[in-house]
């Protein structure tokens, strides 16, 4: 009879281990699970950040002319800030060449960060403007700075 006893002890002492250890891995996994979400909110929050500034680097385009380079820096949303560079492309500014309304090249800069996190994304837009219409001809996400 003690001998059965020893028995049951064992087999509950090795169940229980087993339970703890498929506990501490559930855990483990939960933890890692929550780290990914929090990443993954965090770069999708940066990348929405720069691109609103893209956006608005676009609208700005469309309203006046950016003759020379503009900067600005705005927070759409708590915990984000977002930072804009208007680069026009150097050109010969001739009576001839605004005679042909001939479109202006200018590279948007965007850069939005997510604050809690310090995660960076970047949107650079090259754009032509010409009589009123803004038209992207190349889309990138290369780092400036």
């Amino acid at each position: 009879m003690n001998r059965r006893r020893g028995v049951l002890a064992l087999w509950l002492l090795l169940t229980m281990a087993g339970l703890a250890a498929a506990l501490a891995g559930l855990s483990f996994s939960a933890a890692h699970r929550a780290r990914t979400a929090e990443r993954y909110r965090a770069g999708l929050a940066a990348q929405y950040a720069a691109e609103s500034g893209a956006v608005w680097g676009l609208s700005l385009l469309r309203q006046e002319a950016v003759t020379e380079e503009r900067s600005a820096a705005f927070s759409l949303s708590p915990g984000t800030e977002t930072a804009v560079r208007l680069v026009p492309e150097d050109g010969e500014e001739t009576e001839e060449a605004e005679e042909r309304a001939a479109p202006r090249k200018v590279t948007v800069y965007a850069r939005g960060t997510e604050t809690a996190s310090g995660l960076i994304r970047y949107v650079v837009l090259c754009a032509e403007t010409a009589e009123g219409t803004v038209t992207v001809t190349e889309v990138d996400d290369r780092k400036w700075s």
